[in-house]
């Protein structure tokens, strides 16, 4: 396993009576581009501003780079670029000079404005006035304020907020791009599963406050497997009739079905319709049905509220 890049430690953020992050314990790993999935409202953004050094935790530990953010901060913080909600900038002014302020403040190598201008692909209308941006732009501009330093750790907060389809695959592009080619570690939030399969390689799930799934972004596709579904006339019979030939089936009776584990191949569901025929049950389908992403997410904050 690769560097600890993020870790945090019982993190905690309590407002009041009510805590809008409880004991979360986070590990975003060198090179990684980590999908920090929840629903609006679960606690991403106020997570992002701990790690950010924005707002003081009520408890826990945050440490970037293996290095205590509270007695360290503004060592990490130069290694790091964010971009948390929607970017700030002079509207009235142009994208290089917008720039040129943000890489004046952070004491930046003056060539640096036409690098990072030219990774968001904003290089050929840099001279144009930021009020005319589209917002898909205005977010690129806002990566590239987040990219001057040339940082180990860049956090996006919801950065294809608002996008429409082409500025989303726009930024997605983008975000490969800057791990790949600069073996950048990206931590970025989003609500959309969809979005994060076709980015992320690490996912951390938070729902309420607190983290109920972090693993690679392979063991939760894996957690999508499929499953036959075999509907049939008397469902209470055909599962017992599997059940003595070791095959464990869950049985749906309202829907008269029967669901089975993909883990079988195309010969023993043969045998599985062969044998239920055989005890004279009708078999009037068999089907493999998957389950979707979305699905698993569903199910996991879901089974968190209950």
């Amino acid at each position: 396993m690769s560097e600890l890049i993020v870790s945090t430690n019982q993190l905690s953020k309590k407002y009041k009576d009510v805590f809008s992050v409880k004991n979360l314990n986070m590990e975003v790993h060198h090179g990684e581009i980590y999908g920090f999935l929840g629903p609006n409202g679960a606690g991403k953004t106020t997570t992002i501003r701990m790690l950010l050094g924005l707002i003081r935790p009520s408890k826990g530990k945050v440490s970037i780079f293996n290095k205590d953010l509270q007695k360290n901060r503004f060592t990490i913080l130069k290694e790091v670029g964010s971009l948390v909600e929607s970017p700030s900038y002079y509207g009235k002014l142009t994208a290089a000079e917008n720039i040129e302020i943000v890489r004046s403040l952070l004491d930046a190598d003056k060539k640096s404005v036409d690098d990072v201008l030219k990774i968001v692909r904003l290089h050929q209308v840099k001279d144009r006035l930021v009020k005319d941006y589209s917002l898909g732009m205005k977010q690129r501009l806002g990566i590239a304020m987040a990219l001057l330093g040339n940082p180990q750790l860049l956090v996006l907060d919801e950065p294809t907020n608002g996008l429409d389809p082409a500025g989303i695959q726009e930024m997605r592009e983008l975000i490969k791009q800057l791990s790949r080619e600069r073996e950048m570690t990206v931590l970025i939030s989003s609500h959309l599963l969809s979005e994060i399969d076709q980015m992320a390689t690490e996912v951390g799930i938070i729902n309420k406050g607190e983290l109920i799934f972090q693993d690679k972004m392979d063991v939760l596709r894996e957690k999508s497997s499929d499953s036959i579904l075999i509907r049939v006339n008397e469902p209470l019979k055909a599962q017992t009739i599997l059940k003595k030939e070791g095959i464990i089936s869950h049985m749906e009776k309202a829907k008269q079905m029967l669901t089975l584990s993909t883990h079988m191949k195309d010969e023993e569901i043969a045998y599985i319709n062969d044998l239920l025929v055989r005890h004279h049950i009708s078999v009037y389908r068999i089907e493999e049905k998957k389950k979707s992403l979305e699905e698993i997410f569903l199910q996991f904050t879901r089974s968190e509220e209950s």
